[in-house]
């Protein structure tokens, strides 16, 4: 992957792109067991016409395998009269609520980069073609093969063991638009879940893909200063027996105060999920009541913070998340964790 990575960038050296990206120097805090662990990374999307490039770099001090070049997209899209056709390898975003998107199944996340960061994620080959009818949009998507996922931890293992291929398409399809104040989207699935089995072979912990059915919906409403939000999920199992049917359900509200202090915005949040999978995940039965701080500049800079209640475990969980522009091209990124994974992250970065 890593002569791919450097084979692109020459390749793409010879063009004229629009290019973004960063340069960023973190340092991490791990309390159990207790360690310091010190990384370099990067980050590089490239833009031409229809073609999206887009590059992840991590070089971990401690973390051998935390040290890696990753193609995370290379996608080409183009159009004809109402319709959106697109092939490669991207990463999309689902959801409405803050804290935990449940109908979020497209891609698998990066849990070797950061495995409690929802939005590192690994690129998915695919292809997809859409049609627009008037500000709605129904899209059909065939993801083409199954990324694997590394690990950190000792006795765990990439690869994985399948129901079929690895190469199996699990199809979307997708219809998303707006209706006055409602946002929403609704999605049916077939192929691979996106919840991964755990499964002991061959002295080592692997991952199971199963096939399954699934249908998806993610809404938002906004009513004058509150948004009300709310996702759900309902999965069936094909074939394998270690996993029942299984629904999964968030709904949130948020509140927002406008210009509390000079011209910067308080939003109150409370979410809760639910899930009756018979798998032991987080977000079976959760509440999340914290508050968003927003700065309102250009690089939406915000503090967010709040308690996770799990009424399983009956124990709390504590995060809090601070991104903030503090000179014109560097970012500051805190992230504070506490909870089985206690961590304190922080993170200067270099916009270009």
């Amino acid at each position: 992957m890593k002569k791919l990575a450097l084979l692109t960038l020459f390749t793409l050296s010879l063009f004229s792109w629009e290019s973004r990206g960063n340069i960023s120097l973190e340092k991490t805090k791990f309390y159990s067991p207790s360690k310091t662990a010190s990384a370099i990374r990067g980050d590089l999307e490239l833009k031409n016409k229809g073609l999206t490039v887009s590059l992840k770099a991590v070089s971990d001090s401690k973390d051998t395998k935390r040290r890696y070049i990753d193609l995370q997209e290379l996608n080409y899209t183009f159009s004809s009269g109402d319709y959106d056709f697109s092939v490669g390898k991207s990463i999309k975003f689902w959801g409405s609520l803050e804290l935990h998107n449940l109908t979020d199944v497209f891609n698998q996340k990066d849990i070797l980069d950061d495995i409690t960061d929802e939005d590192k994620k690994l690129g998915s080959w695919n292809i997809s073609a859409s049609k627009y009818i008037d500000d709605d949009e129904l899209s059909l998507i065939v993801k083409l093969k199954e990324e694997y996922q590394d690990y950190s931890k000792k006795g765990y293992t990439k690869y994985f063991k399948s129901e079929k291929s690895r190469y199996h398409p699990t199809i979307f399809l997708k219809y998303s638009g707006s209706e006055g104040d409602r946002d929403f989207a609704y999605i049916l699935m077939s192929g691979y879940d996106s919840f991964r089995d755990t499964i002991f072979d061959k002295g080592e912990l692997k991952s199971y893909l199963y096939l399954a059915n699934k249908f998806l919906t993610y809404q938002t409403l906004v009513q004058g200063d509150t948004i009300y939000k709310a996702e759900f999920a309902y999965t069936d199992v094909k074939n394998y027996g270690a996993i029942k049917d299984y629904y999964e359900y968030g709904v949130g509200v948020e509140k927002t105060f406008y210009s509390v202090w000079n011209k910067k915005d308080l939003g109150v949040l409370t979410e809760y999920y639910k899930s009756d999978i018979n798998k032991k995940i987080i977000y079976q039965n959760d509440l999340f009541i914290g508050a968003r701080f927003s700065f309102n500049d250009a690089s939406s800079s915000e503090i967010v913070g709040g308690v996770i209640r799990d009424f399983d475990s009956d124990k709390n969980s504590y995060l809090l998340e601070v991104k903030k522009r503090i000179f014109d091209k560097y970012m500051l990124n805190i992230r504070y964790i506490k909870d089985e994974v206690k961590q304190f992250r922080v993170n200067v970065g270099y916009y270009f």
